[in-house]
């Protein structure tokens, strides 16, 4: 049996999710990139300047996603995106 997702929480799940699933993908290019060592070429040693900002605009994507998943339900008169949300809609 297979049971529908009503629309107004699978839009709420819908972004939710996206959101979570880009936070995995960043979090994982980030680990592969500067915390595991599996080759013998390591981005780190490569191109300091570039690394650089590679890495800081990976870390400040992966706390603003966080950050977004864990906001309050509203701020300044507007909704938010956020766990908290969905989890009312549900």
């Amino acid at each position: 049996m297979t049971t529908q997702i009503p629309p107004v929480i699978y839009e709420v799940f819908k972004e939710v999710d996206e959101a979570i699933v880009w936070l995995h993908i960043f979090v994982k290019i980030n680990t592969q990139l500067y915390y595991e060592m599996t080759n013998d070429i390591l981005l780190p040693y490569i191109a300091p300047i570039c690394n650089f900002v590679i890495q800081s605009a990976l870390r400040d994507s992966i706390f603003l996603m966080i950050r977004r998943i864990i906001d309050p339900p509203k701020s300044c008169g507007s909704e938010n995106l956020c766990l908290e949300i969905l989890v009312k809609t549900i």
